[in-house]
């Protein structure tokens, strides 16, 4: 009778302990974010220590957890080996996560199929990465959202679907000009050339390249003959 008595201390221990070990996690998570960007194996790596810390209940710091793990292997170029995580962390964020979120979630899932082989569902999830974005929301993250068009253009351009990938090559240089990544903005440009190269619309690819090499000079940025030269030798 007496260990019933004390049941509720016990449980209250449980709890207490439970919590601490969660802010420890969620203090590791909050650092892996930090090292996203910079150090995305670092960040993988500070998940992995966190990853067995988080109670069972705890679904939603799973979550971001998995989504964060997810980000940083896509930016440390870590090919993706199944779906079944990003498909579990796409279903919760479709129901319980903001918009960004929602693109990120989505996101991650069309890198996996990207990385399987699989276009059509590639190519599914980017869509409904770049139809959860809030354009209109000063919070949106926009450099995601000229990345998931930039990703898409690569696979229309693999499926030789030109006319899609011209769309999204502008789509993802509009954004990059727009939040100031003028580099990114150029590359883009460039696919844009290339993809009227491929058509053999000779015209509209000088008429680009041109483009190119004058937003160079005029910003003072060094030349970029790579981008430049070899489709314009080849079109002479």
């Amino acid at each position: 009778m007496e260990m019933w008595r004390k049941a509720p201390a016990y449980l209250l221990l449980v709890l207490l302990l439970s919590a601490c070990a969660g802010s420890s996690v969620k203090q590791r998570i909050n650092r892996a974010e930090a090292l996203l960007e910079g150090s995305p194996k670092e960040a993988i790596a500070m998940l992995d220590s966190a990853s067995n810390g988080i109670p069972a209940w705890n679904v939603p710091l799973r979550m971001r957890g998995e989504l964060l793990r997810a980000q940083a292997m896509n930016k440390a170029f870590i090919s993706f080996t199944t779906d079944s995580i990003t498909l579990e962390v796409v279903n919760f964020y479709n129901i319980f996560g903001d918009s960004n979120q929602r693109m990120a979630a989505n996101y991650m899932a069309g890198c996996a199929y990207r990385d399987l082989g699989d276009v059509p569902n590639a190519i599914k999830y980017y869509r409904r990465a770049i139809e959860a974005a809030d354009t209109a929301d000063s919070s949106c993250n926009l450099r995601m959202l000229y990345c998931i068009h930039g990703q898409a253009a690569l696979l229309y351009a693999k499926m030789l679907v030109f006319e899609h990938e011209l769309k999204e090559n502008m789509e993802a240089e509009r954004i990059a000009w727009k939040i100031g990544e003028d580099a990114n903005a150029i590359a883009f440009m460039w696919g844009r050339a290339a993809c009227h190269y491929m058509q053999k619309r000779y015209d509209r690819t000088t008429e680009i390249l041109d483009s190119i090499a004058d937003i160079l000079k005029e910003h003072r940025l060094p030349e970029r003959p790579e981008l430049v030269y070899p489709m314009k030798i080849n079109i002479r």
